[in-house]
């Protein structure tokens, strides 16, 4: 069944959103999710301006108030945002400081990890080793684990059966 940009489908039950951080722009995907794993790509955006640009900081922190329409109920807003801290760390800690934990969280990939999702740790030490009164929280995420639990999906027999894919 195909759905329409930007409105959450029937079946969906929340919406989160994952933030990946470049040096001139923000792409982010918008995901409602459902029972039973199910999940819905309800928007995808670009912001111009990058981890300097306050503007482009200002469009995500605009998004967070955002209401998106749902199919059968009342609109909703994301109640989750990851942001990718491997580029630009310290302006992604920053933004994440203005909002309570797990509103905007930043993730970290670790390949070594043996499990999708890990403990989150409390960063309260700058760069320069200054304490930070305000901490802020980091979801190390296992992607190894994650990446072959994609392609475990994605060789399943469901997908595969009469598709044009070479898998």
């Amino acid at each position: 069944k195909y759905y329409k940009r930007n409105i959450i489908p029937a079946k969906g039950l929340f919406l989160v959103a994952g933030m990946d951080v470049q040096k001139d722009r923000f792409e982010i995907e918008i995901v409602a999710f459902g029972r039973k794993r199910e999940c819905y790509s309800v928007d995808y955006r670009v912001i111009h301006g990058g981890p300097e640009s306050e503007s482009a900081w200002k469009k995500v922190a605009s998004l967070l108030e955002e209401e998106f329409e749902h199919e059968n109920s009342a609109p909703m807003k994301i109640i989750g945002l990851g942001i990718d801290s491997g580029y630009a760390t310290n302006e992604v800690y920053t933004f994440a400081r203005g909002y309570q934990y797990p509103r905007v969280i930043p993730v970290k990939g670790v390949e070594s990890m043996k499990q999708p999702l890990g403990t989150p740790n409390l960063v309260d030490i700058s760069m320069s080793g200054k304490t930070i009164k305000r901490g802020v929280k980091i979801l190390p995420v296992g992607v190894s684990v994650i990446k072959a639990q994609y392609y475990t999906y994605l060789r399943h027999e469901q997908w595969t059966k009469g598709s044009d894919i070479p898998v």
